[in-house]
């Protein structure tokens, strides 16, 4: 019989980590993360419009929110892009 990679949540109950998020680092890689994430079947495209010309605080929330997204109990994966620009 095969293995189930599950876990125990507080109450109880059980949870499997069954999505793979593809995360956009910048606005840049929006684009990127878009096509990525639908050329993989069941992935899930992280895209946000923040990360440019941000206050130190705001840019610490950003970076807050998608490590968050990232470390969520049901993400088994994940895939961050980033975009760099060449001179």
């Amino acid at each position: 019989m095969g293995k189930w990679y599950g876990y125990r949540r507080p109450d109880g109950q059980v949870g499997c980590r069954n999505y793979t998020l593809i995360l956009s680092a910048t606005v840049y890689a929006n684009s990127t993360v878009e096509r990525v994430a639908n050329t993989i079947y069941g992935a899930i495209p992280i895209t946000h419009h923040l990360g440019r010309c941000q206050t130190k605080s705001d840019l610490k929330m950003t970076f807050d929110v998608l490590c968050g997204m990232a470390k969520n109990p049901n993400v088994g994966g994940v895939v961050i892009v980033d975009h760099f620009r060449e001179d």
